[in-house]
């Protein structure tokens, strides 16, 4: 079987939009780095822990949440900075546990297209 070169041609035109939309539309969910505290840190009462990082995403933000969890499971600490529509945010936040034991700091990003970000850290606070 043969094929000519224009029904190639035409082939190959008809095939690249499709090709080059898989790879361009692919939506990556929002990256998140937790720059403090780093993973297994020891803070001693009465000192705050500092929780700061970002989120990025290849589209924009639509929304993002701070939470640490006691070891119970929790909640004790949530924020939720207003990110919306940017495609870069950072965050820092100061906080007194008030007591000890083993802590997770928890950050959730969404962009626009629903695709999800999700970032933990594990840290100890002593007496």
């Amino acid at each position: 079987m043969r094929i000519s070169f224009s029904r190639l041609f035409l082939l190959l035109i008809l095939a690249a939009p499709a090709s080059s939309c898989n790879k361009k539309c692919e939506n990556m969910p929002p990256v998140i780095t937790i720059a403090q505290p780093i993973a297994a840190a020891t803070i001693h009462l009465p000192d705050s822990v500092r929780i700061e990082g970002t989120v990025s995403d290849d589209v924009w933000l639509n929304a993002l949440r701070v939470l640490v969890l006691n070891e119970n499971g929790d909640t004790v600490f949530t924020e939720s900075p207003d990110v919306y529509g940017n495609n870069e945010a950072s965050f820092a936040y100061n906080y007194f546990t008030g007591t000890a034991g083993s802590f997770r700091l928890q950050i959730m990003a969404q962009d626009n297209v629903q695709s999800i970000g999700f970032a933990e850290v594990v840290f100890q606070v002593l007496p």
